[in-house]
């Protein structure tokens, strides 16, 4: 994934978030799965682009807002996601802390709707995830405890249980000390983490020895926990606690194979205890499930460099592509075909030089039309059951034409063709290699009047 920014237009309370990226506006980019925490307990998570079914338009969606209800500084942190892919996601964009010294009276409606919605409980802690896990990436799971039977006169504790025993791989990466822990946590002064490690740990804690079937059912369940203590529950930071999860290495296997996929699904606990004179008291309990895991892969991508030209250096600038191709079948592909589409009205297909294929050399390269193509003949590439083994990789560089047409942007994707005798199989490159032509000179100018006036045209259709 490339570097995603997000860049903040403040007006008083109300806050404009611009995605920076150019593929965030590509229809045909992939879809990203964005999460943002606004520093003040809030968060919203949306698709940034949605295609009707009925009608095939697709919208795109580039800014989103929010009202911050309280004057302070505020942290901003996101998580954004590329859905179906491995090329390198995720990122993390944060923004230094945000500065709300004034209110507004202009309307401050955000384009998005937050697709998470929290679980409707009657009493104790409830919990959400950010995305569905996968291994590699960070997951943010929010801790609730609006509806916390809060007791005075004793120690409130929220206990997360998380990594199920029992299972042929290791869900998550723990939280081994709470040093660590702290960093990967967000919520309130009114809450402390107390503690985090093995749930062996408990037992050798006084006040967490307990023979309760219900306690000694998650001790023996779980691996790890993380605990919290809440001094009150007054609504700051929407009561919630955000925490940090990476998904361990191992959660690959749980979805390597595709008759696994949408059959594994990751399992936690919350539970509110109170700790006082009388010892370890069990009061509400959430289980939490996520969706069933999906097998992730996307087999090719591409990339190029520079990311952005000056139009002053384009002749002498030398452009270079990578591509990255795989096979995702089951069985051996024993020809292969990379075709490149490039903007042949700017670059001159004679010019290409440096081109290396690895780690089978490819046996013939043509130009066409539109660009370049590369092939194997008779080659043994292997499947999804040998994920080392399975890959392509393509580099070469270019230059542009001496009566070059230039615009602002410059986009290159390719098209794969895997066959094994009378079995063909075409897939394409979802993101798109883009170069973006600015001026050194040219700086990003933003008028508030213009946020307002254009703030209920945050979305475009294509």
């Amino acid at each position: 994934m490339r570097n995603i920014t997000l860049l903040p237009i403040v007006n008083g309370n109300c806050v404009t978030f611009e995605i920076g990226n150019l593929l965030i506006r590509d229809p045909r980019m992939k879809t990203y799965d964005l999460f943002v925490e606004f520093g003040d307990g809030s968060y919203t998570s949306f698709q940034s682009k949605e295609t009707d079914p009925e009608t095939d338009r697709t919208t795109v969606f580039s800014k989103f807002t929010h009202s911050y209800s309280q004057l302070g500084s505020y942290p901003v942190k996101g998580c954004f996601k590329a859905i179906y892919s491995d090329d390198g996601d995720p990122l993390y964009p944060t923004i230094p802390s945000i500065e709300i010294k004034s209110f507004t009276d202009s309307p401050c409606t955000s384009p998005v709707t937050n697709k998470l919605q929290a679980p409707s409980v009657l009493s104790g802690p409830s919990l959400l995830s950010s995305h569905m896990p996968k291994y590699g990436e960070q997951n943010v799971y929010i801790l609730n405890y609006d509806q916390l039977d809060f007791k005075q006169g004793t120690s409130n504790q929220l206990i997360l249980f998380y990594n199920e025993k029992g299972k042929p791989y290791t869900q998550w990466e723990s939280l081994p000390n709470k040093a660590l822990a702290a960093h990967k946590c967000r919520h309130s002064e009114s809450v402390k983490l107390i503690d985090t490690g093995a749930v062996e740990r408990l037992d050798e804690l006084t006040a967490f020895r307990s023979d309760l079937p219900d306690w000694r059912e998650q001790l023996d369940k779980y691996q790890h926990y993380v605990l919290f203590e809440v001094s009150e529950v007054n609504g700051s930071y929407k009561n919630n606690i955000f925490i940090d999860l990476l998904g361990h290495e191992e959660l690959e296997t749980a979805i390597m194979e595709e008759e696994s996929s949408g059959t594994e699904k990751v399992s936690m606990t919350a539970y509110h205890l109170l700790i006082g004179d009388s010892g370890l008291e069990l009061r509400d309990r959430f289980d939490y499930q996520s969706e069933p895991l999906t097998r992730f892969h996307d087999p090719n991508y591409i990339y190029v460099s520079p990311l952005v030209v000056d139009p002053d250096d384009i002749p002498t600038t030398i452009w270079t592509y990578d591509l990255s191709i795989s096979n995702d079948g089951q069985g051996t592909a024993s020809d292969v075909k990379a075709h490149v589409f490039l903007e042949t009205d700017f670059f001159d297909l004679s010019t290409i030089i440096g081109v290396e294929t690895k780690p089978f050399r490819h046996d013939r390269m043509e130009l066409e039309k539109d660009g370049v193509s590369f092939y194997w003949d008779s080659i043994a590439l292997p499947g999804i059951n040998f994920p080392n083994d399975n890959k392509l990789t393509i580099r070469f560089s270019i230059q542009p034409k001496s009566n070059y047409v230039a615009s602002e942007k410059l986009s290159a994707h390719a098209e794969v063709i895997m066959s094994a005798g009378n079995i063909k199989e075409t897939t394409l490159t979802e993101e798109v290699a883009v170069t973006e032509i600015i001026d050194a000179d040219r700086t990003r100018q933003f008028r508030i009047e213009d946020v307002i006036t254009n703030s209920s045209n945050t979305e475009r259709t294509v």
